[in-house]
């Protein structure tokens, strides 16, 4: 063999052994910070609300869904219609979202050794009454054909808090009423132990790098612009407020995802309810983030951002080497190129 062939080769195998002691510290390092937590595995519900409200964000610089001028024409009446389906199209997007992902993180608890009746009595109500009532709405909401397989299909779920193995359900969410409210965000947070309220969602979206003055607001003003436009189709959501809403449902479901899935992480590498609680109200999420450079690469920080532990040449590649890393438990923030979030992987 070539010296020089060999040499390549020689420091490839340097490079790729230097690559995985710099990983390899890279875990040791995430586990002295993170070891108390539980890491919940990877989200479909995740890959579905971000890619959805990403490409629905897209659609906004769209020509179709831009007035031509002041005066009424053809055009600007098309641009109404897409704009009011949009809007009504991304509550929807959230309220689903929220579901879901709560249905995912409260499959986990089946793992946890801490018994239904220690949970907090809000906790044990969510699975159990407000459960009862979130089922009893689905099914008056389900079609007439559907509402008997409806039934045998989720009715024994509802029990099964009690079983062997335990099982618990998202029903509970947003029960009553035919959309999401706001007590029903607003409750999110303090439901699992952890800080209460908007004031917590506010600063967690602070710690992702996106400020809203009160989220509160933002979602009752896209609440009356989805209803408005679900039932008049004339209703006008100018551009400017469409893209406030589409950030609003973006901001909404992140950090109502991080504040749920922190805490229930807590839960499920805790021994008891009150401990689980007394750590979430002590001690913030880690964040690690994965943030798009100029030239359209993607890197990949360390938790504290102290250095960059790899890059890749697109967005997938990125999520794909974050969702391989498996030590500690961290949430993991996709950051735009204008400095925004974008995605939780």
């Amino acid at each position: 063999m070539e010296l020089a062939s060999f040499l390549r080769i020689q420091n490839s195998k340097s490079r790729c052994e230097l690559e995985r002691i710099r990983l390899k510290e890279f875990d040791i390092e995430l586990n002295k910070s993170t070891k108390c937590l539980w890491r919940l595995p990877a989200s479909k519900s995740r890959e579905h609300f971000y890619s959805t409200i990403g490409l629905m964000r897209s659609l906004q610089t769209d020509g179709s869904f831009i007035d031509q001028g002041l005066s009424p024409s053809p055009h600007n009446s098309k641009a109404r219609i897409l704009r009011n389906g949009l809007s009504v199209s991304a509550f929807a997007l959230l309220e689903n979202y929220l579901k879901d992902r709560i249905g995912e993180v409260t499959a986990e608890l089946a793992k946890t050794s801490i018994r239904f009746d220690d949970f907090s009595v809000e906790l044990q109500s969510f699975f159990s009454i407000k459960a009862v009532q979130g089922f009893a709405k689905q099914l008056n909401f389900a079609e007439k054909s559907d509402k008997l397989n409806f039934a045998k299909q989720n009715i024994s779920s509802l029990a099964k808090i009690f079983g062997a193995p335990v099982e618990y359900t998202n029903f509970g969410f947003s029960p009553t009423g035919s959309n999401v409210k706001s007590d029903d965000i607003k409750d999110l947070p303090s439901l699992f132990g952890g800080p209460a309220g908007w004031p917590e969602l506010q600063l967690i979206c602070k710690e992702v790098g996106i400020s809203r003055m009160n989220l509160s607001n933002d979602l009752n003003n896209f609440s009356r612009a989805r209803n408005a436009g679900a039932h008049d189709i004339m209703t006008n959501v100018a551009s400017t407020d469409l893209e406030t809403h589409l950030e609003t449902s973006l901001v909404l479901g992140l950090s109502c995802d991080i504040s749920i899935t922190n805490s229930v992480a807590w839960i499920c590498s805790s021994k008891s309810f009150t401990q689980a609680t007394a750590s979430n109200l002590t001690n913030r999420p880690v964040y690690k983030f994965v943030r798009e450079n100029p030239d359209s690469t993607w890197s990949e920080w360390s938790v504290g951002g102290k250095r960059v532990i790899k890059t890749y040449p697109s967005f997938e590649l990125s999520r794909a080497g974050c969702l391989g890393r498996k030590s500690g438990h961290y949430h993991t923030v996709a950051i735009d190129k204008f400095s925004k979030p974008i995605y939780i992987i």
